[in-house]
């Protein structure tokens, strides 16, 4: 089953939440991420991410972070958050998908990735930081080729706005002049036909 889905190139949406959960993770220094590929080998879920957290706050902090952030990007919310902060052990479950955020104490303690050592696994930050230098690369080679970032055409662009603001206004200056010797040119073109009619 999970040949066919790789072969026609197509992400299940499990694969995308625990991919998210994995960067959610990643960016608020979440250490060791580890991602467990059960499909093939429990009823019990699809994946398991597994992750570290440096304290017993960084766990709660973790944890909800992961249940703002799918929530916010994916409108996916959690069947169930398990655990404590202060018990060093967190889990969020989304049905297939099961994140558990442990202390490094609770991670040594329970060892889950021994139970499932048969279980393809993923080493989420190696996977993350690849991605990223791939991204890197792809945009020094663009900025060689003289292909900037999307940053610099929307500085020009706000440049371009404020432009037509000045120009009206260098308008309105050389109309008034032009009213201003208009406005002088006609009392003397008046006193000529006076003069006129008086001869």
């Amino acid at each position: 089953m999970a040949e066919t889905k790789a072969k026609k190139g197509k992400i299940s949406p499990d694969e995308i939440l625990v991919k998210l959960c994995e960067e959610i993770v990643y960016d608020k220094k979440g250490e060791n991420i580890l991602r467990l590929d059960l499909r093939e080998y429990s009823a019990l879920c699809d994946y398991f991410l597994l992750c570290t957290a440096t304290s017993s706050p960084h766990v709660g902090a973790l944890a909800e972070r992961i249940r703002r952030e799918v929530l916010e990007q994916l409108k996916i919310k959690p069947l169930h958050m398990d655990g404590t902060a202060e018990s060093g052990w967190m889990i969020v479950d989304y049905g297939n998908v099961m994140v558990h955020i442990m202390t490094e104490e609770k991670r040594q303690e329970y060892q889950l990735e021994t139970l499932w050592n048969d279980v393809p696994a993923v080493d989420a930050v190696k996977r993350i930081e690849a991605q990223l230098r791939k991204k890197t690369q792809a945009r020094k080679k663009k900025a060689e080729e003289g292909v900037f970032p999307a940053e610099k055409p929307a500085t020009k662009k706000a440049a371009a706005k404020k432009a037509p603001a000045k120009k009206p206004a260098a308008k309105k200056t050389a109309a008034k002049k032009t009213a201003a010797k208009k406005s002088a040119a006609k009392p003397a073109s008046k006193k000529s036909p006076a003069k006129k009619s008086a001869k």
